[in-house]
Formats: C-alpha cells, structure tokens, sequence
C-alpha cells in the first residue's frame, strides 16, 4: 500500500477554515470514474451509509464549533444513524476522530477519519481502505483508494488556484495591482499539503498579469496552472508531466494526477 499524506494534529485555532473546506470537498469533490473488480453492490444501501458518515462529520464540526473540542460520545451531538445501521467511534478524541458503520446490508464497513495520524486511520473491514479526511469509504462502493486520493488532491489544487484566480482579479479590481504572493490575497484559504506560487508582470506594453501554478506534497510530479494578462510565461507555461497549456485567462488547466 503506498503512504499517503497525514494532515497532523489540529489546534482549536484552524479548525474553523479547514472544516469550511472539508465541507466543500464532502458537497463538490469529483467521484472517480474507475472501480474496483466487480463493481459496486447495493449501492442504496451504501449511498444510505456514506450519507450517514458525512452527516456525522458535519454534526461534530458543528460541535466542534460550538466546544472547541470533537465529541467523544455522538449521542452528545445532533446525529442520529439510519434504521438498521450502527456507528461507532473509533479513537475518540476531542482533536480528532474516526468512525466506523455497519449494518446487515452491508458486506464489510464503511469509515470515515478526521484529524487522526496516518497510523490511526481506520480501514475498512474487508477492502481495508481509507479515503481523504471527511470522505466515507465504504466496502464493495466500486473506489479504489489510491485513484480517489489522486482526485482528491487533484481537486485540492484546482480549488486553491480557482480561489487564487478569482481573489487576484478582485485584488486587482481594487488597487490596479496583482499581488506577488498568496500571502497578499485576503480571503485566501491554503488547503493542506497544497503548495501555491505566483509569478506577476507589472504594467507595460503587454498590460499586467499574472500566472499561478500549483502542487500537491503527495503528487510532486503534477501541476495544475491559472493566469490572467500577460507575461514571459504567456505562450511558454506548462503544466509539470503532461504539459497541458492554460490556453484561456482565468480557467485552470490540470495534469491527471497519478504517482
């Protein structure tokens, strides 16, 4: 199994960005397009269960939100399982947590993991996979977890250039200037793991512009790319393995992330 990226221990400080973009990548994040042999069965059941776990996710954010802390016991929170299914939590704690779901419908389990290092997430019963922090992996649900990591942080990156893209023109809009790093951009929420440069041209006969591009730690060999205006890199930026071209202003272009 490769190694996959831990987030680390959170302090009550974070919490709050990180768990608005938890929430956006549990209501937007792309599902993979391959499966696992066989194909997925009684998928209403196993819709049934990942519903639940997000819905268990979002309860203890909004605990979190309220205590500063996870609940250590889900009766505490605004959760409540489906008929039929049983949820418990594994390694609870009030900086983090997992959680596993079961039922007789279900051949195997279901998991789902926030804030937990690497050596404490759970697997699930029979596959014996993890998804992304926030995301519910169930067995026999047709992912395979290194193709649903990969989109992940694919994800993880065009999100972070799309919010770049999107606070440099309002930047811009405002004082008549690119900011030359991410640090400038206010509004900027960084996602973990995701790192993000800036290259900027200042005004001239080409006008100003500038060009974003963007990594994951876990995918260093692909890039996803964003720019606006003009620059030495207008006709020459690439992206790092597939070399894709950001060919329109404001629209990112991606590599397909894969080890």
């Amino acid at each position: 199994m490769q190694q996959l990226p831990c987030l680390g221990r959170r302090s009550p400080s974070l919490v709050s960005p990180l768990a608005a973009l938890i929430a956006a990548v549990l209501l937007t994040a792309p599902i993979s397009a391959q499966s696992s042999a066989g194909g997925a069965a009684n998928r209403p059941e196993l819709a049934k269960a990942a519903s639940d776990l997000r819905n268990l996710v979002t309860a203890q954010e909004a605990y979190f939100a309220e205590y500063a802390r996870y609940a250590t016991d889900l009766s505490a929170t605004q959760f409540r399982a489906s008929a039929g299914l049983a949820v418990r939590l594994l390694r609870p704690g009030t900086n983090g947590y997992g959680a596993e779901l079961t039922g007789p419908a279900i051949s195997g389990s279901c998991v789902v993991f926030v804030n937990l290092p690497e050596a404490e997430w759970p697997r699930t019963a029979t596959e014996k996979k993890v998804f992304p922090e926030g995301e519910p992996a169930c067995d026999g649900d047709g992912e395979v977890e290194t193709v649903r990591w990969a989109s992940s942080a694919r994800f993880a990156v065009e999100r972070s250039l799309a919010q770049v893209a999107k606070l440099q023109e309002q930047r811009f809009g405002r004082t008549g200037a690119y900011a030359a790093s991410v640090a400038e951009l206010d509004g900027f929420r960084r996602y973990p793991s995701v790192t993000v440069t800036l290259e900027v041209t200042p005004g001239g006969e080409g006008g100003p512009g500038f060009l974003a591009s963007a990594t994951h730690a876990a995918y260093p060999l692909n890039s996803c790319l964003v720019r606006s205006g003009y620059g030495p890199w207008y006709r020459q930026a690439m992206t790092k393995s597939q070399r894709r071209r950001p060919t329109t202003e404001l629209q990112v272009s991606c590599d397909d992330f894969a080890r």
